[in-house]
């Protein structure tokens, strides 16, 4: 039997390759490593770049908020820290206002103005806009929607118990005697066409200015009597005529309520005087014409005839 040799060289071989290969693992293992701290830094800075913008992004998103709030803020007014007190208000007027915050309007705390009024609502550029509530120093109270400062729809309650609903030129005011007026307005006070109705039954159509019954319109009062002429202060004043409960119908001049100045009175017979008339009475020349047509010259002196006797 031969023996056989053993081969020094193969096996150094053997290590001299496992060597390379421990030492190729753990260069790949140093190279991985340091990649993933490569990764890991780079992730942290832009975490880092993301945190600082984000930073800065809410930082300026603050600032705009805050200028945009001093923007809102009215100049004059300040804040009024007392409780904004709503008074009693009128089963129709809290059935007919309605309270709707808008979306682009700011609401602020209760704000006084220069001249005391007290606001409680929403503001825009420093403006009332919006819904908002109001009381002025006299006790007039107001609800419902501003625009640019100005009134434009909702609910008036006066102090002296009147209240109105509708818009800045036109709605309904009901008076606490009882009286309701359906028309034009200005900050709902009666200001051009309306009209009144009143609780005997008697009703007026025409014109107004300043809560005041001025201008031309229809009087219809409960007993039957009816004008329609020009009026002022809700008088009788001016042209008109006016039909009486005794059928007559005068036609022409009034003064303080009463016929006063140059007209004609027709009577239900179908006779007339046309002439002059003072404190309601006939007064002055004038003729009387008959029911035939016949003329005849007179004259009278409140109201008695002193011509023909």
């Amino acid at each position: 039997m031969g023996i056989c040799a053993f081969d020094h060289k193969s096996v150094e071989n053997q290590e001299l390759q496992q060597q390379a290969v421990d030492l190729q693992l753990d260069s790949n293992g140093k190279v991985l490593q340091t990649q993933k701290q490569n990764t890991l830094d780079e992730n942290q800075a832009a975490l880092k770049i993301q945190n600082s913008f984000r930073i800065k992004q809410a930082k300026q998103e603050a600032d705009e908020k805050k200028n945009e709030l001093l923007l809102d803020m009215p100049k004059d007014w300040i804040q009024y820290n007392s409780k904004f007190i709503i008074p009693e208000l009128p089963k129709q007027f809290k059935e007919n206002v309605q309270k709707s915050l808008t979306k682009q309007d700011r609401l602020l705390n209760s704000m006084k103005a220069p001249d005391g009024s007290i606001y409680f609502g929403q503001w825009n550029r420093g403006k009332q806009n919006g819904y908002g509530q109001m009381i002025k120093p006299d006790g007039t109270y107001f609800e419902g929607i501003w625009t640019q400062g100005k009134f434009q729809h909702g609910g008036i309650l006066f102090s002296n118990g009147d209240y109105f609903i509708g818009t800045e030129t036109n709605g309904e005011r009901v008076y606490k005697n009882g009286i309701i007026y359906i028309g034009e307005v200005q900050f709902g006070i009666p200001h051009g066409r309306g009209s009144l109705h009143y609780p005997d039954g008697s009703t007026y159509e025409g014109e107004h200015n300043n809560g005041l019954i001025t201008g031309i319109g229809k009087f219809r009062y409960q007993n039957g009597t009816y004008y329609v002429g020009q009026l002022l202060n809700g008088i009788m004043h001016g042209k008109g005529i006016l039909i009486e409960t005794d059928g007559n119908m005068y036609e022409g001049d009034f003064v303080n309520g009463q016929k006063e100045g140059k007209g004609i009175l027709k009577y239900p017979d179908r006779s007339q005087f046309e002439g002059y008339f003072k404190n309601n009475q006939r007064h002055g020349k004038g003729k009387l014409i008959q029911r035939d047509g016949q003329v005849k010259d007179c004259e009278f002196q409140f109201g008695e005839q002193i011509y023909p006797k």
